[in-house]
């Protein structure tokens, strides 16, 4: 796992990336080239909070979570998966 908060990472020529980071409502990521990908969000302690499918130019809302450390693991095409850290702010 590539703990870099944001980092922009090469995958298969394309440049993925999640913003913004850290997050209060919604997160978005750039580079993906095909959309209805399956994603899921642990949290600290390895507990699955959320799951869903990523298009693209789509959000996922993620408002609702407490504030602390999560992963969103996104499963590609190709079989493999990637997996961005990010902070969830409080909600004032």
């Amino acid at each position: 796992i590539d703990a870099a908060v944001g980092e922009e990472e090469i995958l298969d020529g394309f440049k993925l990336r999640l913003f913004p980071n850290p997050v209060q409502e919604k997160i978005t990521l750039t580079g993906i080239v095909s959309g209805n990908l399956p994603y899921m969000i642990i949290d600290a302690f390895g507990a699955e909070i959320l799951r869903g499918n990523y298009n693209i130019g789509e959000s996922i809302n993620i408002s609702e979570l407490r504030g602390g450390y999560y992963l969103l693991i996104i499963k590609l095409e190709t079989g493999g998966q990637k997996v961005y850290p990010f902070i969830k702010l409080d909600n004032y």
